[in-house]
């Protein structure tokens, strides 16, 4: 009987418990329902006119082989097209219905949503005679008309054989230069090209006293080509891992303190941008980033943008974590993570923190961003991120970064 009493409160709890939570399968984040679109196409005009905010992004950081050397572009293709328009809730388990005047001979009340703009998902490809480009774009709306890119990723793809050959080659002659590719003791071998202090090996069999060699000349390297040995080249530990730098940054939302005047927004933001390229990091993970209507000074709303104009060269996701109350009053204001990456982002995808929406100090939606990103030796690593901690969890996995916002 106490173990039916005790089954009986917990399911009660759990009921309890999930009519205080957001209605996740729904929200695109705090305070954004989510409408997709049925079938979106190209012959639509807010459509065409997202996928050429894109292109214009291309190309103002020139990214070749879009364009003829006449000026005009390459011919292209649009795939995987979603789009969703963003609905207000205000309370994340529907969508927030206001009453209007219909525009009839006889006025009469009707509800309607209140939408904060639309949200275009696609990719951009470009094929050449050697490999694909494939570009990845989030691009938003709002007011109608006005665009903004809130992602963009791009990898180069299926190599033609003709590529394949000339990669081929090139490894070739690089083989005698100093770097190796190592087969270790135990049989399994390692795609990944290691540097050696003077490695002439085409391959190297055997990989002896690795641990040993910690930066001094102890350990070897050992093959044998043929009936000849060649010895002696030491491999430091440290050239087996790849090294690369991360920055975490919390840029605390200030573009939205309009008391001191635009004008400061521009130069705070412009001074971020020079001290992250004096340091070039190679990831760098953002939090707090805003996207804020008529706010920004001359650089317009978008953060996320402003810092993709400053760090060319970076690929970069921005997920919105949570649409700001004072919306509804002064226009689109949200903030959330972003993620900036010199290296391929192959894959991205957001999860939405638990809310109990009956604590009133968990009313503010938190995000959990997610990037896979493409190491230069084509494996990955892996690091994660909850707030500001980082918890490195091994070099040899998939590597993921989890801001947490």
């Amino acid at each position: 009987m106490k173990r039916a009493v005790s089954v009986l409160l917990s399911c009660l709890c759990f009921a309890l418990c999930q009519d205080d939570e957001p209605d996740y399968d729904n929200i695109l984040y705090g305070g954004i329902w989510r409408l997709p679109s049925p079938s979106p196409t190209l012959g639509e005009e807010d459509v065409s006119k997202a996928v050429q905010t894109a292109i214009a992004f291309l190309d103002q950081r020139k990214t070749h082989n879009i364009r003829k050397s006449d000026g005009g572009l390459h011919p292209y293709s649009v795939r995987n097209i979603l789009k969703m328009k963003l609905a207000f809730t205000s309370d994340d388990r529907e969508p927030y219905l206001y009453s209007v005047m219909s525009q009839e001979d006889k006025p009469k009340p009707m509800s309607t949503l209140l939408v904060f703009g639309t949200t275009y998902i696609f990719q951009i490809t470009w094929t050449s005679k050697d490999f694909i480009f494939k570009h990845n774009f989030i691009v938003t709306m709002y007011p109608k008309g006005n665009f903004y890119i809130f992602a963009h990723t791009s990898m180069n793809e299926e190599f033609s054989p003709h590529q394949m050959n000339n990669q081929t080659t090139a490894a070739q002659e690089e083989s005698n230069s100093a770097v190796c590719s190592v087969l270790f003791s135990d049989g399994s071998s390692d795609p990944a090209l290691f540097s050696t202090r003077s490695c002439t090996l085409r391959r190297a069999d055997v990989l002896k006293d690795l641990h040993s060699c910690d930066n001094r000349l102890q350990g070897s390297l050992y093959t044998d080509i043929g009936a000849q040995t060649v010895s002696k080249s030491c491999v430091k530990r440290s050239d087996i891992y790849l090294n690369f730098t991360v920055m975490t940054y919390n840029t605390w939302n200030f573009n939205s303190r309009p008391e001191k005047g635009s004008h400061y927004y521009v130069d705070r933001i412009k001074r971020l941008g020079q001290v992250i390229n004096d340091y070039k990091p190679d990831i760098i993970a953002f939090q707090e980033v805003r996207f804020e209507y008529q706010k920004g000074g001359s650089l317009g709303p978008n953060q996320a943008q402003h810092l993709a104009d400053m760090l060319q060269g970076y690929q970069f996701v921005y997920q919105p974590a949570q649409l700001q109350p004072n919306s509804v009053r002064d226009g689109r204001t949200e903030e959330g993570v972003a993620v900036f990456s010199r290296y391929p982002i192959i894959s991205h995808h957001s999860l939405p923190l638990f809310r109990n929406q009956s604590n009133s100090a968990d009313l503010h939606q938190r995000m959990c961003q997610h990037v896979e990103v493409q190491l230069p030796n084509q494996k990955t690593g892996c690091a994660s991120w909850l707030q500001t901690e980082c918890r490195p969890l091994g070099i040899d996995s998939p590597f993921f970064f989890h801001v947490g916002y």
